[in-house]
C-alpha cells in the first residue's frame, strides 16, 4: 500500500499512474481540495448526512486527525 499526502499536490486535478516494473498498470484523475497546509491539527468538526447511505438513513461523521479524513461514527 501506498500513503500519498494529497495536500503536496496542492489544490486541482491531477493525473494519478500505477506502474509495475515501468509499465503502466493504470491511471486516473483526482481532484484535491486542501485545507491550505499540509496536516491539519489541532481542529475537530462533526456533520450529519441525512438519507445515506440509504433513504431514511442518518450518518454522522467525524473528523479525525491521525487519518486526516472524516470517519463515520454513527448510523442511525
Amino acid at each position: 500500500m501506498l500513503l500519498v499526502n494529497w495536500n503536496l499536490l496542492g489544490d486541482g486535478e491531477h493525473t494519478v499512474t500505477a506502474l509495475v516494473d515501468g509499465v503502466e498498470l493504470g491511471r486516473t484523475t483526482v481532484r484535491v481540495t486542501t485545507l491550505g497546509q499540509e496536516f491539519v491539527e489541532g481542529v475537530a468538526g462533526e456533520c450529519v448526512a441525512e438519507d445515506f447511505p440509504h433513504l431514511g438513513q442518518t450518518v454522522t461523521l467525524e473528523w479525525q486527525q491521525t487519518s486526516q479524513n472524516f470517519v463515520i461514527t454513527d448510523v442511525q
